[in-house]
């Protein structure tokens, strides 16, 4: 699904004259009328649907019942697909989900971030090979290569767990991570602590 602004150049050249607009939009070479005697030169026709061609053109009129028909335009939606992923680490021994890492597709600079199951969702992503680069605060950074939203079944490409294998905490300055730095990490992963 798609949401998309139509937009055109309006006006009419009799000063004081109000001008409205018909709009037409449909999926047929011969549109249904959509909107009656709109004033704004633009118009959301709401959510679209994805790899579908629609047809438009806009019917003005002026204060005196003259009428103009414009063109007939026509533009076709975009396949979009979903990325979608957990992630998690067993920095503390055991299979621990990493909540409120940041998330990004790297080509669109599209940002989301991990819920508290570590889950994380991107939608409306058009089909194409992205990077994908998982970040969080004491862990190492992650990027996924050649991501690939393709046309085929439902459009989502899930992701496998991604774990963020190293704490970078030296709490202690020795330069090793020790009990203190271990303890340090299982307070962050379990928001009893925040990050420093």
């Amino acid at each position: 699904m798609l949401n998309s602004v139509l937009a055109w150049n309006g006006g009419d050249p009799d000063v004081g004259d109000t001008v409205t607009y018909n709009v037409y939009l449909g999926t047929s070479n011969t549109p249904p009328l959509i909107a009656l005697d709109q004033i704004d030169t633009s118009y959301d026709p709401g959510i679209l649907e994805n790899d579908t061609t629609y047809y438009w053109k806009i019917v003005a009129k002026d204060g005196n019942g003259a009428l103009s028909e414009g063109p007939m335009w026509l533009f076709k939606t975009t396949k979009f697909g979903i990325i979608s992923g957990q992630v998690t680490t067993s920095a503390t021994g055991q299979n621990t989900i990493i909540a409120d890492a940041v998330i990004t597709i790297v080509e669109t600079n599209q940002t989301t971030i991990s819920d508290s199951d570590g889950n994380y969702k991107f939608t409306n992503v058009p089909i194409g090979i992205y990077t994908i680069k998982i970040e969080k605060d004491n862990f190492s950074t992650i990027l996924l290569n050649d991501i690939e939203v393709s046309v085929s079944g439902e459009l989502q490409t899930q992701i496998p767990t991604q774990e963020l294998f190293v704490y970078s905490g030296d709490i202690s300055g020795d330069g090793k991570i020790g009990m203190e730095e271990v303890i340090h990490a299982l307070q962050i992963l379990s928001g009893l602590k925040t990050e420093q």
